[in-house]
């Protein structure tokens, strides 16, 4: 291993210290969501919306059923026969989250001579930023209490209290029923309403990874070819031609049946990296700093059990 000068000197050439960093520009913090995106299976499904400033709005516009009426001469139309369409306003407001991250000399010394190294080095960052987005898009709690994670969940609230909050969701009570083929997804999918359910292929189950191998399991327990399949190839299963998706930090038993673009994660307009060079601690110390926020935006379009 190279001694601490020569790794400084090597650093400072490479070009990743040319400066203690500051704003990101548009185009490289979006370069960065999208690296950040596009780590994690789920979120490349979602609705992501980018570059937002104070507040952005979700509307839903809602139009009732049998809104043809018979035509006539003269027309005859009264009030009664004029239906209004319905505007449901949900919003993503991104709040102030912080990623510090240290490379170390170590690492540096091992990767420094290689033109990729700042690209390793977002790799890397965009790959953890990725991991806790998801995690954090379904347990974030900002009433969390005290504990080792409680930073982390008090950034902002995810899927789990605002599903919980919000009347408009289609809740269906599993009790204690991990019947999955059986019971639990044959009941979230009678209270999702008609309209959602024309194009099962739009639709996904958003379930944690213990339920869907117990899902797959029960569906490789057939004695069939297709059973066989499930069981041999790791493949992703469907229910009535609707993805079973597995996503990590879901807990077990909690499943949301909704179409994935109805989720939303939303990135405010400011993203900032600082970077530190700490030889005592033989590291160089990244920061950065974004706003986040998760919500769907049609409640009526979203049936869950926990």
């Amino acid at each position: 291993m190279k001694d601490n000068q020569e790794l400084i000197e090597e650093i400072q050439k490479s070009g990743l210290l040319t400066s203690d960093g500051g704003l990101m520009p548009p185009q490289a913090a979006n370069s960065f969501i999208d690296l950040t995106v596009d780590q994690s299976l789920i979120l490349k499904k979602l609705n992501i919306e980018k570059n937002i400033g104070s507040e952005r709005f979700l509307d839903t516009i809602g139009v009732g059923s049998r809104m043809i009426i018979k035509a006539s001469e003269p027309a005859v139309i009264v009030s009664a026969d004029i239906k209004k369409p319905t505007i449901s306003r949900r919003s993503l407001v991104p709040v102030d989250c912080i990623l510090p991250y240290d490379i170390s000399f170590k690492w540096l010394d091992e990767n420094i001579e290689k033109k990729s190294a700042e690209q390793t080095i977002n790799h890397a960052f965009a790959s953890q930023f990725s991991n806790d987005l998801v995690d954090l898009m379904i347990n974030g709690d900002k009433a969390a209490a005290a504990g080792t994670d409680q930073k982390f969940l008090q950034i902002t609230d995810g899927l789990k209290v605002k599903l919980a909050a919000d009347a408009n969701t289609h809740f269906t009570d599993r009790g204690n029923s991990s019947d999955w083929k059986g019971q639990v997804f044959p009941a979230m999918l009678k209270a999702l309403p008609g309209k959602y359910k024309t194009d099962p292929s739009k639709l996904m189950f958003i379930v944690g990874y213990d339920l869907a191998d117990e899902y797959i399991t029960s569906l490789a327990d057939r004695s069939t070819a297709l059973g066989d399949i499930y069981l041999t190839e790791g493949r992703t299963a469907a229910y009535k031609g609707i993805q079973v998706q597995p996503v990590p930090s879901v807990p077990y038993g909690m499943a949301i049946l909704t179409r994935p673009k109805n989720i939303a994660i939303g990135f405010g307009s400011a993203f900032k990296v600082f970077k530190q060079l700490k030889p005592r601690e033989l590291n160089i110390e990244y920061t950065i700093t974004a706003r986040i926020d998760f919500n769907y935006a049609d409640s009526n379009g979203i049936a869950y059990t926990i």
